[in-house]
């Protein structure tokens, strides 16, 4: 039947790309049944989600760009990006924007949540925010990535550490561990110099690109 084809096609799909040099990840992005990814970017005000928006649209990454003010609301861009056709959703992260997140996040195929590394002392106002949003029925089952961002003005010894550790500190300080209804993986990411900016574009390959799973269970994977 029609579904187990898209079912099967999506598992070969997956199952070829992970380890896919990237020109055949973007093959198999457009071999894939859907053309265009929406993909929201949340965060608290500061976290980097313009930043990240400018390097996945190819623009001057922000040491040679002019200081860019936060997001008012939102703001939606459409960028190709290694083959693939994405609408950002750049969510202003400043508390009063915070109650809106859930509504546009709901319509999206990927979650994409913001994290400054570089700025500890704000640590506990950004794992409240990720689960008040998480909390939002309509996003059950929503692909969720954790984005350590900034994590180049870490130094290098303590980047490879939490690297090797798959950021497992940093999943705990957000208690990662509860969330159950949504799939979820940490990376470290770069803005400023593309570190990493390949294995997100992988992410969404294999992670957006599979949809949503069927409303019945959780997933509760931190892979």
């Amino acid at each position: 039947t029609a579904p187990t084809k898209r079912v099967n096609r999506l598992e070969m799909g997956n199952a070829v790309a992970r380890e896919a040099q990237p020109v055949v990840q973007r093959l198999i992005s457009r071999w894939l049944l859907r053309s265009r990814l929406e993909v929201a970017l949340a965060g608290l005000d500061g976290s980097g989600k313009s930043a990240l928006a400018r390097a996945l649209a190819a623009e001057p990454p922000l040491a040679a760009a002019p200081s860019l003010k936060p997001t008012i609301g939102l703001v939606v861009q459409r960028v190709q990006h290694s083959g693939l056709d994405l609408s950002l959703w750049d969510l202003g992260g400043r508390q009063r924007f915070r109650f809106d997140w859930a509504r546009h996040v709901s319509g999206c195929d990927a979650l994409l949540f913001l994290i400054d590394v570089s700025d500890r002392d704000r640590l506990a106002e950004a794992r409240q925010a990720l689960h008040m949003l998480l909390d939002d029925p309509r996003l059950r089952g929503l692909p969720l990535l954790v984005v350590a961002s900034k994590c180049d003005t870490l130094q290098p010894r303590d980047r490879a550490e939490l690297e090797r550790l798959g950021w497992a500190p940093l999943s705990r300080l957000l208690n990662l561990d509860c969330v159950t209804e949504q799939s979820w993986s940490v990376l470290g990411v770069s803005a400023t110099d593309g570190l990493n900016l390949p294995a997100l574009t992988r992410w969404l390959v294999l992670r957006a690109h599979s949809g949503r799973p069927p409303r019945e269970g959780a997933l509760g994977e931190g892979a």
